[in-house]
């Protein structure tokens, strides 16, 4: 079934679709009046509608029933500071992010980046947060932070977290599972493909990060930065008796 943002949500039983919203599925996606489709707001609410009408300028729906509240990920928030790389493979990590249930995505300025996005690229990836939760069936929006110095992300750490900066060595999550109960926030650090250096190793053990072994090999940016996550995530899953 087809899924449409609406961050409007619901107003006297009916949702608008602004311009665009309204293009994609009646244009793009060529469904017609009369089909029933799911709206979500971004915020964990969802409805099965009913569309009635189209125009160039939007399009309408009405609300049939409210569906069961997005489903909460187990476990703490996860946000992902990560180092931004070249071309377009950020958009594939905010993407897969998405997927995976990641709240709050942050790009790093790290000593060694090469790639800082503007304004304008990160508004056209908040539009691939939405497309990702259409396609996964998540009704909560990613949210993508403005770019921030390393040294913000780890001096931020709050006091009911834990902070995980992700390095060369054997894998492993160092204290996680002891600390489980009592976290609200697991941040999740990701450096540049040259690496970090070793004042940024040493700032961030002086801010009790921990650091986080992801194999012996290189990795890439966007596979360091997904394999955090999906770690990190399928560590609660486990914990709370669901594997997905």
């Amino acid at each position: 079934m087809e899924r449409v943002y609406a961050p409007g949500g619901i107003t006297d039983g009916s949702i608008t679709l602004d311009r665009d919203e309204a293009h994609h599925l009646t244009r793009v996606r060529r469904v017609s009046a009369g089909a029933e489709i799911v709206a979500f707001d971004g915020l964990g609410n969802s409805w099965l509608c009913r569309l009635t009408e189209s125009t160039k300028t939007g399009a309408w729906l009405d609300v049939i029933e409210k569906l069961q509240e997005d489903t909460v990920m187990p476990g703490p928030e996860i946000w992902l500071g990560t180092a931004v790389p070249k071309g377009d493979r950020f958009d594939w990590i905010v993407e897969k992010a998405t997927e995976l249930g990641v709240d709050r995505l942050v790009p790093l300025v790290c000593e060694r980046s090469v790639v800082e996005p503007r304004p304008t690229k990160l508004d056209r990836l908040r539009r691939t947060v939405i497309e990702a939760c259409k396609q996964s069936g998540r009704d909560r929006l990613m949210e993508i932070a403005d770019p921030v110095p390393l040294k913000a992300f780890l001096a931020g750490l709050p006091a009911d977290s834990i902070g995980l900066f992700a390095d060369r060595g054997p894998a492993a999550l160092p204290g996680l599972a002891s600390k489980k109960s009592d976290m609200a926030y697991v941040l999740a650090c990701v450096g540049p493909e040259g690496g970090w250096t070793v004042p940024e190793r040493a700032m961030a053990a002086g801010l009790g990060w921990h650091s986080v072994g992801l194999g012996p090999h290189i990795l890439r940016i966007e596979t360091a930065a997904i394999a955090m996550a999906a770690c990190v995530r399928q560590c609660f899953a486990a914990s709370s008796g669901s594997a997905g």
